[in-house]
C-alpha cells in the first residue's frame, strides 16, 4: 500500500474515533467521516466494503492497542485479588491515556451488533491475559463460576465510571476492586 493510502486510512480511522467520541455512533454516517477525514466518501469504499466493515476492523484495531501490556500483570503466581486491582488500575490508565479509543471500544461493547461477524469472532479468540485470570477465577473454589460476559461487565466498571463523570479517585479505584472482588467470591 501506499503512504498516501495508509495515511489516508489512518486519518479516516481517526475520524471514525474522533466522530464518535464527540457526535456518538447514533450520529455517525460515512459522509462525516469522509469530511472529518479530509477524503471522499467513495475513497472509503475502496478500503472498506461499509460501515460495518470500518467499525469492525477500526475496533479490532483499538482492542489490540489498549490491551497491550495487560499480560504483564496477569500470573497464576500471584493472588487474584491482587490481579484484578491492577486489571481495574489498568482499565483506569489507558481510559484516562487515550480517551478517546477507551471511549470508542465502551461505545462499540455496548452496540456489538454494529460489528461483523469476524469483529466478534476477533474477540473471543483473541488471545487475552483477562482470559488467563479468568480461569484462574474459575479454577479456584473461592470464587463463583460466573460467565464471561458477567465478568466482562465488572471489569468494565471503571470504564463506565469515567465515561460518565470524566474521572476516578483513586478511592473510587480501590472500591471497584473490592467491589468486583467481593462480588465473584463464594
Amino acid at each position: 500500500m501506499r503512504t498516501t493510502d495508509e495515511t489516508k486510512i489512518q486519518r479516516i480511522k481517526d475520524a471514525v474515533i474522533d466522530l464518535v467520541y464527540t457526535d456518538g455512533l447514533s450520529n455517525l454516517t460515512t459522509a462525516k467521516i469522509a469530511k472529518q477525514a479530509g477524503v471522499s466518501p467513495a475513497t472509503i469504499y475502496l478500503h472498506y466494503k461499509d460501515k460495518t466493515d470500518l467499525l469492525s476492523r477500526v475496533y479490532e484495531e483499538v482492542k489490540t492497542e489498549l490491551h497491550v501490556g495487560l499480560d504483564t500483570i496477569i500470573s497464576p503466581q500471584r493472588p487474584i485479588v491482587e490481579q484484578i486491582r491492577d486489571v481495574v488500575q489498568f482499565t483506569i490508565n489507558q481510559y484516562l491515556q487515550k480517551p478517546k479509543k477507551a471511549n470508542f471500544m465502551n461505545v462499540m461493547w455496548s452496540n456489538a451488533e454494529q460489528l461483523d461477524e469476524h469483529a466478534i469472532d476477533y474477540t473471543h479468540s483473541m488471545k487475552e491475559s483477562l482470559v488467563d485470570l479468568y480461569e484462574q477465577i474459575w479454577h479456584d473454589p473461592n470464587y463463583m463460576d460466573v460467565s464471561v460476559d458477567v465478568l466482562d461487565s465488572l471489569f468494565n466498571v471503571p470504564a463506565n465510571l469515567i465515561a460518565r463523570t470524566g474521572t476516578i479517585s483513586t478511592v473510587d479505584a480501590e472500591d471497584i476492586s473490592i467491589m468486583i472482588n467481593k462480588a465473584i467470591l463464594v
